[in-house]
């Protein structure tokens, strides 16, 4: 599991979601391609950071194959000609998520959303519980970030590779996140959405 946001700069989960993630938004050909292009970008911004700061410890720019920070993953999605942008909701709400994937989600659109996995969620249409020894610390647990990737009607993971409805990420009494933390909105070069 990989985060994007402040809060969850470490790296931290099982890895790989954004880089499938970005693959089923069509800005990679596959996940493997985007693990490479996260992975060139990621030692990009190291040697960068490493300019200024000769000690500046690699986990806090990623886990090769695995994590990646912002900055790489903004870097690589521009080289590959997308901008990333960050959709601001009212609030971290079910409900803010709801509204705004009511309003302006087109067949088109390529949304990468990020959020804390709850203990119980979908996959692949059934649900599934995790072990009850597995240790989930609240909606703040960097273990379980997870970003999903939301295009046309559907929600596709890792768990869910073949999609689900994505009214499952905004279901009152099952829903896949215990807290949204943020929303992008992936475009190609060029295009302007509001």
């Amino acid at each position: 599991m990989c985060c994007v946001c402040a809060q969850c700069r470490l790296p931290a989960g099982g890895g790989g979601c954004i880089a499938y993630a970005l693959s089923k938004l069509r800005v990679f050909p596959n996940a493997k391609k985007a693990i490479a292009a996260l992975d060139r970008a990621s030692e990009k911004v190291l040697a960068a950071r490493r300019v200024s700061e000769p000690d500046h410890q690699e986990l806090k720019v990623g886990t090769k194959s695995l994590t990646w920070c912002p900055e790489a993953i903004q870097m690589a999605l521009q080289a590959s000609r997308f901008n990333f942008t960050r959709v601001k909701l009212k609030d971290e709400t079910q409900d803010s998520l709801e509204d705004f994937l009511q309003e302006g989600t087109f067949l088109d659109e390529r949304i990468l959303v990020e959020g804390t996995l709850a203990q119980r969620y979908l996959r692949q249409g059934t649900l599934h519980v995790n072990d009850p020894e597995d240790v989930h610390n609240g909606p703040l647990d960097p273990v379980w970030c997870h970003s999903v990737a939301v295009t046309g009607a559907k929600l596709f993971d890792l768990y869910n590779p073949r999609g689900i409805h994505k009214s499952h990420l905004t279901q009152e009494n099952k829903p896949y996140f215990l807290l949204i933390k943020k929303v992008f909105r992936i475009t190609p070069f060029g295009e302007v959405r509001e």
